[in-house]
């Protein structure tokens, strides 16, 4: 289990009523300006419109406020991103990763991928544990790239599956677990979320602050 003072909830304390002093929205000011310079060149936007970028993680942040709260999902709790492709994983190894992430760490879990990965989505779902099936929540097909950037920035760990995600992960200043790119030839569950794991224990901090980035390629054997 990791703190409950979690990254995702003292990313989304800024935003809301009264969480901000002078001093907190000067601080970030520059945050979101060093995190714009390192996403424009992700999402195609011109380096030198920065507030432009700024305003999109602004839409982003609002929106996943929103869709937290339409899901009855908590702030306080911590949340782990996981990205499907077929290409990469049958729907068995990704629900035993999702249910070892549960397990572990005590998280909610929002699953993510294209629009044609809802058959994925559905088949892992039927195989989940009932604690893990209560804690799991579908964004397949619904990732617009505001809720996408917001939904990013605020996860406590992204499980990437392209080099498109992890991107933006590392631009966001988000915890990261690349699996298996670019080989795309499966991953074991357990080392997955072993990683998972080490790594939030490794980055969790008492107070806000920038994030260092972590990314590591994973065993290519299917579990």
């Amino acid at each position: 289990m990791i703190n409950k003072q979690t990254r995702a909830r003292r990313n989304l304390l800024t935003l809301l009523p009264g969480g901000v002093t002078a001093d907190g929205l000067a601080a970030r000011r520059v945050r979101d300006l060093a995190r714009a310079r390192a996403l424009a060149d992700v999402v195609g936007m011109p380096e030198g419109d920065l507030d432009a970028v700024v305003v999109l993680l602004d839409e982003g942040r609002a929106a996943i406020i929103d869709r937290l709260a339409t899901l009855s999902i908590d702030y306080n709790d911590s949340l782990i991103v996981v990205h499907l492709d077929r290409e990469l994983s049958a729907a068995t190894s990704y629900a035993r990763l999702i249910d070892a992430l549960v397990e572990r760490l005590d998280a909610s879990v929002i699953v993510i991928g294209a629009a044609e990965e809802r058959s994925l989505m559905d088949a892992l779902f039927g195989q989940l544990s009932p604690p893990a099936r209560q804690a799991t929540f579908s964004l397949v097909g619904q990732s617009a790239l505001p809720l996408l950037c917001g939904l990013v920035e605020t996860a406590d760990l992204v499980i990437a599956a392209d080099i498109d995600l992890a991107r933006l992960a590392t631009a966001l200043d988000t915890p990261l677990v690349a699996l298996a790119m670019p080989a795309k030839s499966g991953f074991s569950p357990d080392d997955v979320a072993r990683m998972a794991g080490d790594l939030l224990a490794a980055v969790e901090q008492p107070v806000p602050s920038l994030i260092t980035q972590h990314a590591r390629a994973l065993p290519t054997s299917i579990g």
